[in-house]
Parts: structure tokens; C-alpha cells; sequence
């Protein structure tokens, strides 16, 4: 049996205005691509590498609203800009806006287990 994931990483979103060729808000668009392309390429399960966001914890909301509406099954590992948000105790909340039960784990795709490791553990 096969097993089709699509990857992604880095879209950055933020809601700020483009600054030198940084196109934050282009961000949503094209995740809404992306998860057309995947869904079209009819794959299982989609995997993002990080930053899902550039900055501000309340960017977290529409990009995980667009992914959660797609019905894909998904995953995440956070990414250093992930954390880039004001105030300890919204960092503390990372993992949970991006739905990870923790920094490291796992998860089991039909005969494939697949590990999330942090690679902030040091940095964040």
C-alpha cells in the first residue's frame, strides 16, 4: 500500500504590509493553492516543516482555520519564527495553536511511523 504526504514549510504569514520581496498576506493564497494541489493530488496526510506564521501569535487563527476547513489530515513541527511573538506566556501556547500534543512526537500512517522532532528546543 502506498502512502502519499504532501510537505510544505515556511509560509510566514503575518498580517503586515510586504516589506522588500516579503509578501505576508500572500501567504493565505497560497496555502489555499497548496491545499488545492494536494487535494487534487489526492494525498493522505499533509506535513508542515514550520513557521507557519512570520510574527503576531493572532496569525496563527486564519492560516489554521484555512488548513482545518480543507478536512486534510495534518501535522506540524513549529519553526523559529513560529515564536517569534510577544510575551512569554503566548509562547507558552505555541504548540497548541498549531495543534502538536508536544515539541517531539509521533504518529503512525498505515505501516509508517513518522517523527516530529523540535529543532527550537535550544533557541525558543
Amino acid at each position: 500500500m502506498s502512502l502519499k504526504i504532501g510537505i510544505f514549510a515556511d509560509p510566514q504569514y503575518c498580517n503586515r504590509p510586504e516589506y522588500k520581496n516579503r509578501y505576508y498576506k500572500n501567504s493565505l493564497n497560497k496555502i489555499e493553492q497548496m491545499i488545492d494541489h494536494f487535494k487534487a493530488a489526492a494525498v493522505d496526510h499533509i506535513i508542515c516543516l514550520g513557521d507557519l506564521i512570520d510574527r503576531d501569535f493572532e496569525s496563527f487563527e486564519p492560516v489554521m482555520s484555512i488548513i482545518s476547513a480543507s478536512k486534510l489530515k495534518f501535522n506540524t513541527l513549529a519553526g523559529n519564527h513560529d515564536f517569534e511573538i510577544a510575551g512569554n506566556n503566548k509562547k507558552a501556547r505555541v504548540l497548541q495553536a498549531l495543534k502538536m500534543p508536544e515539541p517531539y512526537y509521533q504518529i503512525s500512517l498505515d505501516r509508517y511511523r513518522i517523527l516530529f522532532l523540535d529543532g527550537n528546543e535550544i533557541s525558543a
